[in-house]
């Protein structure tokens, strides 16, 4: 059995991505968390707390788990102004020491998440080679780390991949400040919502397909760059809609009309179909109604 650390693990997309590689007998699963969130893991996992910012436990951990492969989810994306935090400095210094480690340990393959940000926004169908021209503080420290982390694997003979996930969306989002969560909440209570920009275009992709995606990115031992995206450009009225719809509470849901004009971020899903399959594939309305009879789940709980 092979030895994977996964960083993040209690996180959004990092609770999936656990619970997909616990499902093989291929792997001996870490879990890496800040031990700051609650979170069930399946049996089997092996669970560690520690501080990632700090170089000693980071050390410490690795040298005592002596991983073979390190998939490195874990970021500063609590604050919903998490896009250009000074956390992200910290960030992108305590990956470079964790890579320099695990490698120092022989660890052999490594998976990072990097991220839609890294394109900047601005055009529809972005591919791996392509740069965008805006960046925020995240988008430039995750890729800043992304270049640093493929050239060092490289020199060093450990593969790497980087898996650039678009907007992520499915149960268990309790991440301050996204659309698709603060719009359920809000229907689900009986309020009205205000979509300000109808015009925008994302890519949403549904968490469960991230996860499967990342599994396999791993299992083939793919190298270099992939999209992690459905390819199928969304405007947000559409999305909201659909939501409203699902909870048949349209008449809740306003548009600002006066913007006219979106801006948009979106994937070519190619490259990573023909190396790992159509994977991304849950429908945009079956995703969303699985999201939302979480939150009903969630709320009625609470």
């Amino acid at each position: 059995m092979k030895k994977i650390m996964i960083t993040g693990a209690s996180g959004f997309l990092g609770k999936y991505v656990t619970e997909q590689f616990a499902m093989s007998d291929q792997y001996e699963v870490y879990a890496i968390t800040s031990g700051r969130r609650s979170v069930e893991f399946p049996k089997g996992v092996i669970v560690k707390n520690a501080d990632l910012l700090n170089e000693k436990e980071t050390g410490d951990l690795i040298e005592e788990i002596q991983p073979d492969i390190m998939c490195h989810l874990a970021w500063a994306l609590e604050d919903h102004k998490f896009l250009n935090a000074e956390k992200n400095i910290d960030w992108l210094a305590a990956s470079i020491y964790m890579l320099r480690h695990f490698i120092k340990n022989k660890g052999s393959q490594v998976l990072f998440a990097g991220s839609s940000s890294e394109y900047g926004i601005g055009s529809l169908g972005y591919c791996e080679t392509v740069r965008g021209r805006e960046y925020s503080l995240y988008g430039i420290t995750k890729y800043t780390f992304e270049q640093f982390a493929k050239t060092y694997c490289e020199s060093s003979g450990v593969t790497f991949v980087c898996a650039r996930y678009f907007s992520i969306y499915g149960p268990n989002d309790r991440r301050e400040g996204r659309a698709i969560p603060t719009a359920i909440r809000s229907l689900l209570e009986g309020k009205k919502f205000v979509c300000r920009v109808p015009y925008n275009i994302w890519d949403f992709v549904y968490v469960e397909d991230c996860a499967r995606a990342t599994f396999q990115l791993v299992e083939q031992s793919c190298t270099g760059c992939y999209n992690v995206a459905s390819g199928k450009p969304q405007m947000m009225k559409d999305v909201f809609r659909l939501i409203s719809e699902i909870l048949q509470c349209v008449d809740l849901v306003k548009y600002n009309l006066d913007s006219t004009q979106g801006v948009a971020l979106t994937a070519d899903s190619t490259r990573l179909k023909e190396a790992v399959g159509d994977v991304c594939n849950t429908p945009l309305r079956d995703g969303l109604e699985k999201t939302i009879a979480w939150w009903k789940k969630e709320m009625n709980r609470n």
